[in-house]
């Protein structure tokens, strides 16, 4: 009986890493992003970008053209990826955090930022939907916004 035992734990462990990985199709991804800023009395359009995700890469890039982002405290669990980042750019620094549940081809999530801009504090979230939409294209190309 004990060595039932140890072998259906043994085989539990060994899908334990299959499971710590959300179950995604890796390529080309679009993200619909929808932006709110602290005291903002007008509301921003939302844009789309686009952008390889892989299990490798399961953080959909947010930093503006010219600042320099670092991810960190990356977890994953399950379905769920969270994270920290801090960019430095040429406007000041950027403190986030972010979450977001994949479903295979889908996802949803949100980012809730601080951003530093000569000596005052702003307050965003933006909230995420993205869903596959193909191969990652044979060349690299930076991740694109546009308005929707």
């Amino acid at each position: 009986m004990w060595r039932q035992m140890t072998l259906l734990c043994g085989a539990g462990l060994l899908a334990l890493p299959v499971f710590a990985q959300p179950n995604i199709s890796e390529g080309e991804w679009a993200t619909v992003v929808k932006m709110e800023m602290e005291n903002m009395p007008i509301e921003m359009p939302p844009f789309e970008s686009r952008q390889c995700l892989t299990n490798r890469q399961l953080v959909p890039q947010t930093g503006k053209p010219g600042e320099q982002c670092k991810i960190k405290n990356r977890k994953v669990a399950g379905k769920k990826v969270s994270w920290e980042a801090v960019c430095h750019g040429p406007e000041g620094r950027t403190l986030g955090k972010g979450l977001i549940v994949y479903e295979r081809e889908r996802y949803h999530g949100n980012i809730q930022m601080e951003m530093e801009r000569e000596g005052q504090v702003s307050r965003l979230k933006y909230e995420l939907s993205g869903k596959r939409v193909g191969p990652c294209p044979k060349t690299a190309k930076p991740a694109g916004k546009k308005p929707l």
